[in-house]
């Protein structure tokens, strides 16, 4: 191994330092897109209870103060993940301070919204998945999973989405299983059901059906972007490219749970990138999934990391991702969302 590579491992990759000091650089990064853009409070007509708990966080700090909490509960959750399926050969922090980073780089990032909340749950539905591999009777396992899944529907309807990708992961883990299906449903029918049931109490269905109607608003016009803000998208996304290439390369030589997991993630990301384009004009939820999901495989090609060229690559995705941060100081020229 290289002394460039070694030096990167010990102090980075391996360093039980690492969590506490992203930490900080992401609460200093979160304050100062704060002090310096703001919040930018917004109304979410696809949450079935977002009016009801949104005046909690009208106030600018409290909504900066949840939305920071959030990042990292979600940090947490990938890197609890990580250590209970042993997904990473190495021991490292990566995960945790990926999200956090990658979740720090926006102002969108910084107001709460019902897409944390609805996230996080997607995050817990997981769990259960990946538990059910290779088990003979996964049925508990998927109930688990449809009920996380409504949940997070709940807070955010596009959620719904990721329910056929759900079944396609429980197939991918154990093989197709009639009752592991039918469980999966029953779980977020339940959840859907009682929901519809408080709102038929109260004499409110047409409340309970609006946030569905946006799922047919579907909208092929691409964005109006300068020839600036198509440069800085067509460079991320070479990024993106690049990196889960050599994270492929990685990941073909770890256990078969680890390679199932990863390839998951990654149809997560591109599912959510697709429904982006779909819905982009309606929400930026799935801008989240692509995120967190990338931070996760990035992190993984970043813990195997031996040669001193992937050091380099770290530092330019890095000083990349600042240049983005600092964009948002200075005027926004690069501006997206």
């Amino acid at each position: 191994m290289h002394k460039t590579s070694r030096r990167f491992r010990s102090n980075l990759v391996e360093s039980r330092f690492t969590p506490f000091i992203f930490a900080l650089i992401t609460i200093s990064m979160r304050i100062g897109l704060f002090l310096s853009v703001g919040i930018k409070q917004h109304h979410y007509k696809t949450s079935f209870v977002w009016e009801a708990i949104a005046p909690i966080f009208s106030n600018d700090w409290i909504s900066l103060a949840a939305s920071t909490l959030s990042i990292f509960i979600i940090a947490f959750i990938f890197s609890d993940l990580n250590t209970r399926f042993t997904l990473m050969r190495f021991r490292t922090s990566l995960p945790f301070a990926l999200v956090l980073f990658l979740l720090s780089i926006h102002p969108l990032f910084l107001r709460m919204s019902p897409n944390y909340i609805s996230t996080i749950f997607i995050l817990f539905s997981l769990s259960p998945l990946i538990e059910s591999y290779q088990q003979h009777t996964p049925r508990s396992f998927a109930f688990r999973s449809g009920v996380l899944i409504a949940i997070a529907a709940i807070f955010q309807v596009f959620a719904l989405a990721f329910l056929p990708l759900w079944w396609y992961g429980e197939r991918s883990m154990h093989g197709f299983k009639i009752k592991s299906f039918t469980a999966l449903m029953i779980g977020f029918l339940l959840v859907i059901w009682n929901v519809a049931g408080i709102y038929f109490l109260f004499d409110n269905i047409e409340s309970f059906l609006t946030p569905f109607i946006h799922l047919s608003k579907l909208d092929l016009t691409p964005p109006q972007y300068t020839i600036i803000q198509w440069a800085g998208v067509a460079l991320l996304s070479l990024l993106t490219i690049v990196l889960i290439l050599l994270d492929i390369q990685v990941f073909r030589r770890e256990r078969v749970i680890t390679q199932k997991t990863l390839s998951f993630i990654i149809l997560i990301s591109i599912a959510s990138l697709i429904l982006h384009y779909l819905y982009w004009q309606q929400t930026f939820f799935f801008i989240y999934q692509i995120i967190i999901m990338l931070s996760f495989i990035v992190a993984h090609y970043f813990s195997h990391v031996n040669k001193k060229g992937g050091v380099y690559l770290f530092i330019f995705v890095c000083i990349s991702l600042l240049m983005f941060y600092v964009n948002y100081l200075i005027g926004n020229p690069l501006q997206f969302l």
